[in-house]
């Protein structure tokens, strides 16, 4: 017999069965994420019936499983901003009707009573050149000096102005958007000239765990209450929404829901519909 063969066909043979059950446990695990195309088909063909057209296509297939998040601490947070900011410049601070104010070197960081914030550099070389490339890198660099990583922001716009570039920063937490959690980035020369909007969210002070509906489930609860009203849903998009106690924000998962006519919000830890 030869034992050389024998061996290198069990060796194949272990390898195939090795491939075999990788692939089945990737299967069950996104079995355990995601919701099935078929079932999303037939649930995209039923609704019709109840009055709401969506294609398959756009409804989300995995499966909601983000906490809600409990945040505090933004406040510091800026504060930890501005002094990296500003390096060995000395910072002094104001306190106006509408928030903070931090003054250095001439330039201004303010950060508002809603939690929003606007940074004015005061000589920006508005007058030098600067490309794209160049500029994104700028930007994101200003927004990692913020202590957010790459993952927890993406740019999602840009614009060509005579000076420079804008660009349009999106907060994520959990791999997840956070509604109006947006800053414009305004790049003129070889610098950060202007950024405003809201990207500091502060610590995480707690997560609640929550067995959410998955977004199958939340159409049919909105035909539900519905009742007998029509819809063309364009785009159905898993979303923090951020609560307004500012400082300490609670950020809850919602599918925001655009439509041919309005746009409305449902919360998963509610289960209520909100325009």
């Amino acid at each position: 017999m030869d034992w050389h063969r024998v061996k290198t066909l069990l060796l194949a043979l272990l390898i195939v069965a090795n491939g075999y059950l990788a692939y089945k446990m990737y299967e069950t695990e996104r079995d355990r994420d995601y919701i099935s195309d078929s079932y999303v088909q037939q649930a995209a063909d039923s609704l019709k019936s109840r009055g709401i057209f969506i294609s398959a296509d756009n409804i989300p297939q995995k499966r909601p499983v983000e906490p809600i998040v409990i945040m505090t601490g933004a406040g510091d947070e800026y504060a930890s901003f501005v002094n990296k900011l500003a390096g060995e410049n000395e910072v002094s601070v104001s306190v106006t009707d509408a928030g903070k104010v931090y003054s250095f070197a001439d330039n201004t960081f303010t950060v508002f009573n809603d939690g929003s914030f606007e940074y004015a550099v005061s000589d920006s070389g508005e007058n030098e050149g600067v490309s794209r490339r160049r500029a994104q890198s700028l930007t994101k660099t200003f927004v990692e000096i913020s202590g957010l990583s790459s993952a927890d922001f993406k740019i999602t716009q840009s614009k060509e102005s005579e000076n420079g570039f804008t660009f349009t920063v999106q907060r994520y937490k959990n791999k997840l958007p956070i509604e109006g959690y947006t800053t414009e980035v305004e790049i003129a020369g070889k610098k950060v000239a202007r950024a405003r909007g809201k990207l500091l969210t502060g610590r995480v002070s707690s997560e609640i765990a929550t067995d959410f509906s998955n977004s199958v489930n939340v159409l049919f609860a909105i035909a539900s209450a519905l009742g007998e009203e029509e819809m063309q849903v364009k785009t159905m998009t898993l979303t923090y929404v951020a609560g307004e106690n500012f400082p300490e924000i609670a950020f809850t998962p919602m599918y925001v829901i655009e439509t041919d006519e309005y746009n409305f919000k449902y919360d998963l830890s509610t289960g209520q519909i909100i325009e």
